[in-house]
């Protein structure tokens, strides 16, 4: 996934989030993205855990652990590896090295129910 697309992911999952939070289940994804050097980009998506009803706090509560948990696990004992962890609020991010140049990102976010993003259309 392009950086460019990540603040349009947030602000539809923000739209979601007011829209559906009565009416649905929540869904945390993973999405890994392994990126190599002259390499095109490799991008899996996998459930992690589902969410019923009102309880979208608790799913982005759980994404920032895991977040939190796989930066700690890529940092620790792993060197000379480092990962970087973002949040914005609607989703976390992960960055670390891959391979010799490349880069592994990991999105963890919360999806209602509805919404499969391994079919997303682009």
């Amino acid at each position: 996934m392009s950086a460019r697309l990540m603040p349009i992911i947030g602000v539809i999952v923000a739209l979601w989030v007011h829209a559906a939070a009565a009416t649905c289940a929540w869904v945390l994804w993973r999405q890994d993205t392994f990126e190599g050097k002259g390499k095109a980009p490799e991008t899996e998506w996998r459930v992690d855990s589902a969410y019923p009803g009102e309880r979208y706090d608790d799913c982005h509560v759980q994404a920032k652990i895991l977040a939190e948990r796989f930066a700690k696990w890529i940092s620790f004992g792993h060197e000379p590896f480092y990962a970087i962890h973002h949040s914005d609020g609607e989703q976390e991010l992960v960055l670390s090295p891959y391979g010799k140049g490349g880069q592994h990102k990991v999105v963890y976010v919360c999806l209602p129910d509805t919404v499969n993003p391994r079919t997303a259309t682009r």
